[in-house]
């Protein structure tokens, strides 16, 4: 399960490199543990990051984009996000918000990797 991102928001920039560092890096890590053929799960963004007072994430869209185009590829798989909401930080997802994503979590690993 992967769930990370949120750095990459900022700029562009940022955003922009975040498909191919993601699949190097877990390319990378599958091949060091011979593990190459595990699937990974990616949770999209929370759309609520846009709304962070300090304007911090300025990419989230662009960034689940990348998300979402990792997971076409073999092994890879996408949760989505759409709907969920934050705690009064703006960054992370309140308790009802986790619930519910780690719901989704699993009927994408039933649906795609435990068939």
């Amino acid at each position: 399960l992967w769930h990370q991102g949120e750095n990459n928001t900022g700029s562009p920039e940022e955003a922009e490199n975040y498909e191919n560092d993601f699949v190097e890096i877990i390319t990378e890590m599958k091949k060091r543990l011979s593990i190459e053929n595990a699937p990974v799960i990616l949770g999209e963004l929370g759309q609520y990051l846009k709304e962070h007072p300090e304007k911090w994430f300025k990419c989230v869209d662009e960034v689940n984009e990348h998300i979402r185009n990792i997971a076409k590829q073999d092994g890879f798989y996408v949760v989505s996000a759409e709907g969920l909401t934050p705690n009064p930080d703006y960054i992370h997802f309140n308790a009802k918000s986790l619930r519910i994503f780690g719901e989704r979590y699993f009927e994408v690993y039933k649906e795609t990797v435990a068939k």
